[in-house]
This record gives structure tokens, sequence and C-alpha cells, in this order.
């Protein structure tokens, strides 16, 4: 078992109650980020910060090195990643 949490099953349909409880009392331990996007030229980014919007963090426990980068498979098809399932559950 990776860190504080079990293995997800690779159909998430299958997950059972008990597990998503486990993954639902994740402390709300928010971390201001601003300052680590001070220098991000996008558009979007820029404004937020221009009119004093926040930058949130919430760190996950057990998580360091799993949100890697963009891979492709010999077909060009990306590769699955964490960062892709977080925020398509977001």
């Amino acid at each position: 078992m990776p860190g504080p949490f079990p293995l997800l099953p690779s159909d998430r349909r299958g997950e059972s109650e008990s597990l998503r409880i486990k993954l639902s009392i994740l402390p709300l331990n928010l971390v201001d980020v601003s300052s680590r996007f001070s220098s991000c030229e996008a558009k979007r980014v820029k404004q937020g910060l221009a009119e004093k919007s926040v930058m949130l963090a919430l760190p996950l426990p057990g998580f360091s090195g799993l949100i890697g980068t963009k891979e492709f498979d010999a077909d060009g098809a990306q590769m699955p990643r964490l960062g892709r399932e977080l925020a398509g559950a977001s």
C-alpha cells in the first residue's frame, strides 16, 4: 500500500464504500501557493493575481512523485497519469 491510502481499483465503479470513506477524510489543510505563480505567463493566472485572487493547494500525503508528466505510447495516445485522474474528478 503506497502511503496512507489503499491502492485504487482500475475500474473506479467497483470502488467500495469503505474505500470512499478512507479517501474522503483528507484533512482540509489549504496552503497559499500564490507566490509560486508570480512569473506565470498564463493570462487567467496573471489576471487573477492582479485582482488579488489566491492560488490554494491541498497537500496530498503519500502522493509525492505520483503526478508525473505527459507521456505517450507508440501510437501517440496519452498514457494514464494521476494528474488527469484528479482533474477529471474535480
